[in-house]
């Protein structure tokens, strides 16, 4: 039974990331530049399983990619505990002037869990909180379990100018 949910959740989680990639808009990919951020984000939380809350941390590299002054997509992996590895996947949006607020909705596929993040700029970095929900490998039941996080953000580099040929894809 177990591997049988094992074979159900990775297929799920294969063609979540299928359909990620159709969600891009390649209108917006063929636009003459896009905005790209890389950076660094330090997060801790606490999964609520059935039979304790269990803590976590992560540590991330990752990056956003700006199609527009409203859209963009973060794409971040790195190390976790109790995980060792992890990864997020992204799509946001910052109604706001001057980014100084976002909301993204994304997947995380290992461990396997869909999150809602709000992300709120200072003058020290970018705060974090995110809510997520997901089959936790350290419960065992079969319902999700809910986890949740806060965390900073800071940017290793500056905004950077990518030049596309809008040819190219």
């Amino acid at each position: 039974m177990k591997n049988l949910r094992h074979q159900f959740i990775t297929h799920k989680v294969k063609a979540v990331c299928v359909l990620f990639l159709f969600l891009i808009p390649k209108k917006s990919l063929s636009q003459d530049s896009t905005c790209i951020n890389y950076y660094r984000e330090l997060n801790f939380g606490v999964s609520f399983n059935d039979w304790m809350p269990f803590p976590g941390s992560s540590y991330l590299w990752g990056q956003t990619i700006h199609f527009d002054n409203v859209f963009f997509a973060d794409i971040q992996a790195g190390f976790a505990l109790p995980s060792i590895v992890t990864a997020k996947l992204g799509i946001g949006i910052s109604p706001f002037k001057n980014n100084e607020v976002s909301i993204i909705f994304g997947l995380r596929p290992f461990p396997v869990f869909t999150y809602s993040q709000l992300n709120i700029k200072t003058k020290n970095g970018v705060l974090i909180f995110s809510y997520e929900y997901g089959q936790s490998p350290w419960s065992p039941n079969i319902r999700g379990t809910p986890m949740v996080n806060i965390g900073i953000r800071n940017n290793v580099t500056k905004n950077y100018k990518l030049k596309r040929n809008s040819k190219s894809i």
